[in-house]
């Protein structure tokens, strides 16, 4: 598979990670994808949502629990729409990721000019 989609330098395989390495692991990236068909409260979220990742998860039962909606982006749990919708998520990671690096944050808000009136009114 590696070959076939041209993921080498992409994409690497990892094996067992201690859990004391996960927080290091997962600050690495900028997306987590959940597939889980039945996870119904699932922590790997809540690590990777703390480590400053975006969600991209099935959409089942529990998982819209866990995180507010501009954390996480959810899809019914079929190959095609996950693609799809990892897709969207990883160009608006790219499209905001010169302001999230200014903002400093790791909140990765779909409207920044609606997070930053209401840190205006805040003021």
């Amino acid at each position: 598979m590696m070959e076939r989609e041209h993921l080498h330098g992409r994409v690497e395989f990892l094996g067992y990670v201690p859990h004391s390495s996960v927080r290091d692991v997962l600050v690495r990236g900028n997306v987590f994808l959940n597939c889980s068909l039945a996870e119904s409260f699932c922590v790997a979220i809540l690590e990777a949502a703390s480590a400053g990742l975006f969600v991209v998860s099935t959409n089942v039962r529990g998982v819209s629990e866990v995180l507010p909606p501009e954390m996480i982006h959810h899809a019914d749990p079929n190959v095609c729409l996950l693609g799809i919708t990892l897709h969207f998520v990883v160009f608006l990671v790219e499209l905001w990721q010169p302001l999230y690096l200014i903002d400093g944050g790791p909140d990765l808000c779909i409207d920044k000019d609606k997070k930053h009136s209401n840190d205006n009114e805040n003021s």
